[in-house]
């Protein structure tokens, strides 16, 4: 127990097959109190997005970074987001027709002028994906997306520093009901997990030059399966270290297992009430983790737990409420220090909500903005807010 609560656990790309995930979020590697955030608007035809550095929060309303010349759903176009250095940000949407596209910061402006469409003419017929991709970093200038496609398998492209590789699918006889859940722990390492209709939880990794020769199926707790689409999170906390964790298929609770060189420690069960996708996962110090989760079936509020190093708070099956009203979906969270802990939210009126724990309290919540009544002309695509001052793009 006390061995795996001291991994490193960071948090993980999630995806999900309906709008259980609403906001993007990623931070630069080596600022941490840069934020940036990402959503859908609520007519689903524009991105929208809002971040946070040393001057506050910009733009005051929010940056319109348009849309693909595709429909969009809020069951499968909002993005998601990876940064792989300071100052670079990749963002990704699938459009209603399940087409992929992408978007990216590199400095000084958004890249193409048009988001740019992620396959080519012999692709188009086979790609149509059923949710947000996933999408994961082990290093500069290298990417990972996987993506669930209309037949149930799961599509792996890369981006190497110069181009971007076709969609490969090497795993055609597998069939999955979740969306992927995408980590990497290191270099040239990428792990890939999802569930099967029966509740069997898969695991495949990418090991420097090859793929394992097949899925290996993790053992479920006491003959206990898991919910076949709900989203799982994926975490890693160092070479060789990682964390899985799921919803129980017949009592809503969040499940967690773990292993590394030389262990493997079996499911907890961690109590909570969720029901189509696991909570986020934190961690702030070598002995503290945060897990922040969307708890449908209790007034669509936040629940919160800790470990603190020696136990979990407030209890091993026993959550707190963070409060602020009803959210429409999974939160974000975040952390610039060992003392810092922000979470992010989208009511199901539109309203961006983010309350943050500095020290030795929490703040009340605060909306930074209404994603639903803010028209797109209240932040053209001509300006960004960049580190304070108004850049011309």
């Amino acid at each position: 127990m006390l061995r795996f609560l001291s991994l490193a656990i960071a948090s993980a790309a999630i995806v999900a097959a309906w709008v259980s995930d609403p906001i993007a979020l990623t931070v630069w590697p080596a600022i941490k109190e840069r934020i940036d955030l990402f959503g859908l608007t609520g007519d689903a035809k524009h991105i929208w997005h809002k971040f946070h550095n040393e001057h506050g929060w910009e733009p005051d309303e929010f940056e319109d970074l348009g849309a693909p010349d595709a429909s969009l759903s809020t069951e499968k176009s909002t993005p998601v987001a990876v940064s792989w250095a300071d100052n670079v940000i990749d963002l990704f949407v699938v459009a209603e027709d399940g087409k992929p596209y992408h978007r990216y910061w590199r400095g000084s402006q958004w890249e193409p002028e048009n988001w740019n469409s992620l396959w080519n003419e012999e692709e188009e017929s086979t790609i149509a994906f059923q949710s947000k991709l996933s999408a994961a970093s082990w290093g500069p200038a290298r990417i990972d997306l996987v993506g669930h496609n209309a037949s149930g398998t799961y599509l792996h492209k890369y981006f190497d520093g110069s181009s971007w590789s076709a969609w490969e699918n090497l795993w055609p006889d597998e069939e999955f009901t979740s969306p992927p859940a995408l980590t990497s722990w290191g270099p040239n390492r990428f792990d890939i997990f999802g569930t099967t209709e029966d509740g069997m939880v898969l695991h495949q990794a990418w090991i420097g030059d090859r793929y394992f020769d097949q899925w290996e199926k993790l053992p479920n707790p006491q003959s206990h399966n898991f919910r076949p689409h709900a989203q799982l999170t994926a975490t890693s906390g160092g070479v060789g270290l990682l964390s899985i964790y799921a919803i129980g298929r017949n009592d809503s609770f969040l499940y967690y297992t773990s292993w590394g060189p030389g262990f493997y420690n079996a499911w907890q069960n961690l109590g909570g009430t969720f029901d189509a996708s696991a909570p986020k996962v934190l961690r702030r110090s070598a002995s503290w983790v945060d897990i922040v989760g969307f708890s449908e079936k209790e007034a669509n509020d936040f629940d919160y737990k800790i470990w603190s190093g020696s136990d979990w708070q407030p209890g091993a099956q026993k959550w707190w409420k963070l409060g602020g009203g009803q959210f429409g979906g999974q939160p974000q969270v975040a952390s610039w220090s060992e003392r810092t802990l922000a979470v992010f939210g989208l009511g199901t009126q539109g309203e961006l909500k983010w309350r943050f724990y500095w020290g030795d309290d929490w703040t009340d919540w605060i909306v930074l903005g209404n994603t639903k009544e803010w028209k797109s002309s209240a932040a053209g695509r001509d300006e960004q807010q960049v580190l304070g001052a108004k850049k011309e793009i």
